[in-house]
C-alpha cells in the first residue's frame, strides 16, 4: 500500500510550481485590488487640471463640466504645443554640448503654457462657482471645508 502511494505523488518540482503559481497569482490579485481601491486610474495626465482642495470638493459631473470648459477654453492646439515642446525639450537634453539657453527657452514656453492652462482653469471653476444655487454653494462649501480638515489626498 505505501508503494502505491510513493507511486501517485506528484515529483517535488510540481509542488514548488504550483505554490509560486499561487503566489504570483494572489500578488497580482493584490495589485489589482489596491490600484482599484486606491480610486487613482493611472499617472497624471496633461489634460488635467487641479485646484487642490477646490477641485476635490467639486462632486464628479461638477468637474467633468470644469474640465469640459477648460478644454473648450485652452483647446486641441494647446496639448499638441505642450507635446511639441517636451520633444523639443528631450532633444535638447539629449544633444551635445548642451544649449543652457535653448533648455531654458523650452522650459520657459512650457510655463507660458501651463500657466495659460491655469488661468483658464481658475476662469471656469469661478464661472461654475458663481453660477451655482445658494444650496449648491452651501453644499459646496461643506464639502471644501471637509476636505480642508481631512488633509490633502485623504479619502473619506
Amino acid at each position: 500500500m505505501s508503494d502505491e502511494t510513493q507511486k501517485r505523488r506528484s515529483p517535488g518540482w510540481m509542488r514548488v510550481a504550483l505554490v509560486l503559481s499561487l503566489a504570483l497569482n494572489l500578488l497580482i490579485v493584490g495589485a489589482v485590488v489596491g490600484a482599484v481601491s486606491s480610486g487613482k486610474k493611472g499617472g497624471p495626465r496633461m489634460s488635467d487640471v487641479s485646484f487642490g482642495p477646490y477641485t476635490s470638493a467639486l462632486d464628479r459631473e461638477d468637474r467633468r463640466a470644469l474640465r469640459r470648459a477648460i478644454r473648450d477654453d485652452t483647446g486641441r492646439p494647446n496639448r499638441a504645443a505642450a507635446r511639441e515642446n517636451f520633444q523639443t525639450f528631450l532633444s535638447v537634453l539629449r544633444a551635445e554640448p548642451l544649449d543652457v539657453a535653448e533648455m531654458t527657452r523650452v522650459f520657459e514656453a512650457q510655463g507660458a503654457l501651463a500657466q495659460a492652462r491655469q488661468s483658464a482653469g481658475k476662469a471656469a471653476l469661478l464661472e461654475h462657482i458663481a453660477q451655482m444655487s445658494a444650496a449648491d454653494r452651501a453644499a459646496f462649501a461643506d464639502r471644501l471645508e471637509e476636505v480642508l480638515q481631512r488633509g490633502p489626498g485623504k479619502r473619506p
